[in-house]
């Protein structure tokens, strides 16, 4: 599960996107802050599998783009792999990412809707790995 922050109008952020959108703006006290609140929203992902989220961009608030990484359970040989979700401005979803095996993502940076890029390492060699997003596919 992710905390996630709504916004009057409707719109849902994680924790981390909301942290980094609106920290630039933290001296401005907008009138409406009595219509924030916190809500639980349900990852796409199912156990046994752990998430480890590290970035987030939100070009809008019908478009945000978390990276991480996919943990398999402690007893499993399963390889750690990157963990990519978006959001359409109502629920998350598990666009096809690149089966990579030993990687991860750590940050990402999405201008738009259909361009990100997302940055991580690939493990145990640590050799860097990046990803792109051009609206359809990840490569």
């Amino acid at each position: 599960m992710k905390l996630s922050y709504v916004m009057d109008r409707g719109a849902t952020w994680t924790a981390a996107a909301l942290l980094t959108a609106l920290a630039p703006l933290a001296f401005l006290a907008p009138a409406s802050a009595a219509s924030l609140h916190w809500v639980v929203d349900q990852s796409p992902s199912s156990p046994p599998n752990s998430l480890d989220l590290s970035g987030v961009s939100c070009p809008s608030s019908a478009s945000c783009t978390a990276v991480g990484v996919v943990l398999p359970p402690a007893a499993s040989q399963n390889p750690i792999r990157p963990l990519i979700e978006s959001w359409n401005g109502a629920a998350w979803s598990l666009p096809s990412a690149p089966a990579v095996n030993n990687a991860e993502l750590n940050a990402v940076s999405c201008p738009a809707a259909n361009a990100c890029i997302a940055v991580g390492n690939t493990e145990p060699t640590s050799k860097t790995f990046a990803e792109t997003w051009n609206g359809s596919t990840w490569t």
